[in-house]
């Protein structure tokens, strides 16, 4: 066993600990054994920086960057937000152009083929009215052609277009 110098310094007696292997120590939470010579001994004002100091100070660290993030996050969400409002007025813009756009344009079709019906409608009611006025018209002559089996005098029309009535007796209304 090596002598101990009691008339040193502490950094001599730190150094013996250090040195020596066969004094141990039990650890006063887990109760674990271990040796003294590899227990990090120090002597002066403040304790060295262990682990759980260094793990303190990057707590921290991190919860500064936390929130500075967080603040960062916040701007680029206000930022995102009034781009997304732009981006959406911008949107309901065009949307607002093309539904006009459109509009007009079925606007246009729909006037265009109306105007198509409605010439195939005038073009089908002069036919027949042309059909109704021939009507009335051979209604007119048609005791006149020979051939009819009736004397002209005798014939008047009754209701239109081409219903007739006659007679035998002439002295006779009907």
């Amino acid at each position: 066993m090596a002598r101990i110098d009691l008339s040193g310094s502490i950094g001599s007696l730190l150094g013996f600990y250090k040195h020596e292997r066969s004094i141990f120590g039990r650890c006063p939470h887990c109760g674990e054994p271990f040796r003294l010579s590899e227990v990090k001994l120090t002597y002066g004002k403040e304790p060295p920086k262990d682990l759980l100091v260094r793990m303190k100070r990057e707590r921290d660290r991190l919860k500064e960057q936390l929130e500075e993030l967080e603040s960062e996050i916040q701007e680029a969400e206000s930022e995102h937000e009034s781009e997304m409002l732009d981006l959406e007025e911008d949107h309901k813009r065009e949307l607002g152009s093309l539904e006009e756009h459109w509009r007009d344009k079925v606007e246009n079709e729909v006037d265009k083929r109306l105007g198509k019906k409605e010439h195939e409608i005038r073009k089908d009611a002069i036919a027949r009215s042309r059909v109704g006025q021939l009507g009335k018209t051979l209604e007119k002559i048609a005791p006149t052609f020979p051939g009819f089996g009736h004397l002209p005098y005798d014939v008047r029309p009754i209701f239109d277009p081409i219903d007739l009535s006659y007679s035998t007796d002439t002295t006779k209304a009907v």
